[in-house]
């Protein structure tokens, strides 16, 4: 089953501190106020300046620099597609590089699920091998993709269940994609 999440519908959550705001894709289970109760959350951050990261106890996460320059997180350089998996426990200082950046991340319970996030251009018709029991996300980058028979814009999300493959291919011009697995663990 695919399901269009268009951005136009991202629940928008300004931060305590101003210093920017997240919008959330998709968070699991679908009631849950994060940071309560939650197994997971898709989202996506835009990031006005340098500023320490919140920190989330007992949980995992992954990030990926969407749009902008890029992030230095404390020493370690996040350019754009390029992914990094780090503790919710550490301590994080975030300097932006050169301005505004738009990411996206998942931030998980990581005794309840997995997650895993590839960045990647979509130049050409693909097979993309979803066997892994679990949700998936193809979060479009920039550019225009179809997924199966789904045409889905920059910024815009498609969710994947019960499916074990989807076929990806660029609309137009050079596209991008992060796809993300959720999978229970065992």
């Amino acid at each position: 089953m695919l399901t269009l999440i268009p951005q136009s519908q991202y629940k928008i959550m300004p931060w305590k501190n101003g210093l920017g705001q997240t919008a959330q894709i998709q968070i699991f289970p679908e009631k849950a106020q994060f940071p309560d109760n939650f197994t997971w959350r898709l989202s996506s951050a835009l990031v006005k300046a340098d500023d320490p990261f919140s920190n989330f106890e007992g949980c995992q996460r992954v990030l990926t620099v969407v749009d902008g320059a890029g992030l230095i997180l404390n020493d370690a350089k996040l350019l754009p597609g390029k992914v990094i998996y780090f503790s919710g426990e550490d301590s994080i200082y975030c300097k932006l590089i050169d301005g505004e950046v738009l990411d996206l991340g998942v931030i998980w319970k990581p005794d309840l699920v997995s997650v895993t996030l590839s960045h990647r251009f979509v130049e050409q018709r693909e097979v993309i091998d979803l066997s892994l029991k679990g949700v998936h996300f193809a979060c479009v980058t920039s550019g225009v993709v179809r997924v199966g028979e789904v045409k889905v814009q920059a910024r815009d999300t498609i969710k994947i269940e019960q499916v074990e493959q989807i076929i990806i291919e660029p609309d137009g011009l050079q596209s991008s994609v992060a796809l993300i697995s959720i999978v229970p663990v065992l």
